[in-house]
């Protein structure tokens, strides 16, 4: 949630309230993965387990409900499977990554700016 698209206060409210429920949900798979890993919820990684739930989402949502319970156990296995290594006294900076671009900003249309670029 780097940048919300949304134009008005509510689809900006309805942006943040799916995105949270995104990360609850999985936090919640997540959780379900730690048994797996003895319960060392600290080496789970959030982005890993984003990738493989991203994975097997449009699997999980066609398949029937035999299969689906079959996929989500192989979900957890392979979340629970890729631990984060141990990393003692990691200490990382906290700064801003995103670089600016060497083209100016949009300020009109793109039909205006397209005219202007023919002339």
């Amino acid at each position: 949630m780097e940048r919300l698209t949304a134009k008005t206060p509510d689809m900006v409210r309805k942006e943040i309230w799916s995105h949270m429920l995104a990360y609850n949900v999985l936090r919640s798979v997540m959780e379900q993965a730690s048994p797996l890993l003895h319960y060392e919820r600290n080496r789970l990684s959030l982005q890993g387990a984003r990738q493989h739930f991203q994975q097997i989402l449009a699997l999980l949502a066609t398949t029937s409900n035999a299969t689906r319970q079959r996929l989500y156990d192989h979900l957890l296995q392979d979340i629970a499977s890729d631990p984060l290594p141990q990393r003692p006294n990691r200490h990382e900076p906290r700064v801003v990554k995103r670089r600016p671009k060497p083209f100016p900003r949009m300020r009109q249309p793109r039909n205006i700016l397209k005219a202007k670029l023919a002339a």
